[in-house]
């Protein structure tokens, strides 16, 4: 199914969005979860304070992305990189205890039986740098049909959100 965004507007689909994060998100619920590793340091905001500034983050990084969707064609992997660092920036606008984008530690994702490991620290950089390129070459595809590119970027271990300081 294609989808109009023009025709639908940006509250539709901020409706469906927001109902997925607060079921999905710990943060959205106001924890924040350090279990992935003891060098996971916690977000500088608990409870209620955390459920709400994390709800905000995320509607002003949507409404971001929204208004972003005409932008011209990224001419490189640095040009995604930098739309996404601001993504990035807005969405944990607050939040983090920390300057560094990039996580510090080794982590993994799936079952405890059944580890995945994410991508090294020290090779986050260019793992980012690859998995902007390949953004940057399939972004035509956001235009006709954007969800094999969105599943692609969700499952990669090399997505933004497996790789932040705060993810």
């Amino acid at each position: 199914m294609i989808v109009n965004y023009d025709e639908i507007g940006y509250s539709f689909i901020a409706k469906v969005l927001d109902e997925n994060s607060r079921r999905l998100s710990r943060t959205r619920g106001g924890a924040s979860d350090t279990t992935v590793s003891i060098e996971k340091r916690p977000l500088l905001l608990h409870g209620e304070e955390l459920r709400l500034r994390s709800a905000e983050n995320e509607r002003v990084a949507q409404q971001f992305v929204f208004r972003s969707r005409w932008l011209p064609t990224p001419r490189n992997g640095k040009d995604v990189l930098s739309v996404l660092w601001q993504i990035e920036a807005i969405t944990n606008g607050g939040l983090l205890p920390t300057s560094s984008r990039l996580r510090t530690w080794r982590a993994t994702r799936g079952s405890a039986e059944n580890p995945i490991l994410l991508v090294d620290p020290e090779q986050l950089p260019a793992a980012i740098d690859r998995f902007s390129d390949v953004i940057q070459n399939r972004w035509g595809e956001l235009q006709s049909d954007p969800v094999p590119l969105a599943s692609w970027a969700e499952c990669n271990r090399s997505h933004p959100g497996m790789i932040l300081s705060g993810s």
